[in-house]
């Protein structure tokens, strides 16, 4: 017997890519660097954080991300520059779950 209830989506390894996207992201953007100083808060970067914090709207935020370039691309405008060097990562990424979900 599943313990999924019947209306709840089915956990695939896509969501775990997906969640490697987020977590990934979302320090890449935080902190200055390895060292975990967070960066100033400015609007920019308020904004681009709140992809990834909860609120009503998340899903839709993240789904937006990842269908259409040009939200993802603000994103990565955000990166702090030690973590440039891993922007090449998470485009791949990104790439690949924009093809996961769409076949």
């Amino acid at each position: 017997m599943s313990c999924m209830f019947d209306d709840e989506p089915t956990h695939t390894i896509i969501h775990n890519i997906e969640l490697f996207l987020w977590m990934l992201g979302h320090l890449i953007i935080k902190f200055l660097g390895p060292e975990g100083t967070s960066r100033e808060m400015i609007i920019a970067l308020k904004k681009a954080l709140s992809v990834f914090m909860g609120d009503h709207d998340l899903q839709k935020k993240k789904k937006q991300i990842l269908i259409k370039d040009k939200h993802f691309d603000k994103l990565l405008e955000q990166v702090s520059p030690k973590f440039e060097v891993l922007k090449g990562l998470i485009c791949a990424w990104h790439h690949v779950l924009s093809l996961a979900y769409q076949y």
